[in-house]
């Protein structure tokens, strides 16, 4: 389960804004925006993935919504996928939610290795160095380096994994 007050502050702007691009009437956003936060606490006892990516659970519920709400007036979409072709055009509301979630599980299990670990972690994948210059920056003979970075990867995999 997760924190809902946190999903909404960290949610209620990207699902107002996939709200004004799907629906024109500031009446009906609001309500739409209102019922999608509810079903959200309504199910959030039933959600059983990683409580530090629930994007996904946000952006199916929203989809969910707006199309349903369309339904109810009669004015679906002459395809769903239509939905889905807006969001991809301006590089996605759900790819916003699920690279911000990543970014962030991926800063927080950075901060659970070792000082080493991190070091070499960023050296060989955020500049681009190789094990033998990762090891020469943290003055460490290379074997030691390997051992660190395999076991550095292991842990993140840990972490990380949903």
């Amino acid at each position: 389960m997760f924190n809902c007050e946190m999903v909404f502050k960290d949610y209620s702007e990207k699902v107002y804004a996939y709200l004004r691009q799907h629906v024109s009437n500031q009446a009906d956003i609001e309500d739409l925006h209102s019922h999608i936060f509810c079903r959200i606490v309504q199910y959030a006892p039933t959600y059983r993935g990683n409580p530090n990516a629930v994007s996904s659970f946000v952006y199916t519920i929203t989809r969910t919504s707006t199309i349903n709400f369309y339904r109810s007036k009669g004015r679906l979409p002459s395809s769903l996928e239509e939905l889905d072709f807006d969001l991809k055009e301006d590089g996605g509301i759900e790819e916003d939610f699920i690279n911000q979630e990543e970014l962030e599980c991926l800063a927080s299990s950075l901060e659970k290795l070792s000082a080493i670990e991190r070091n070499i972690i960023i050296y060989c994948y955020y500049n681009n160095m190789t094990l033998k210059e990762a090891a020469f920056k943290n003055g460490i003979s290379y074997g030691v380096c390997k051992n660190l970075h395999r076991s550095a990867l292991n842990k993140l995999k840990e972490f990380i994994s949903f």
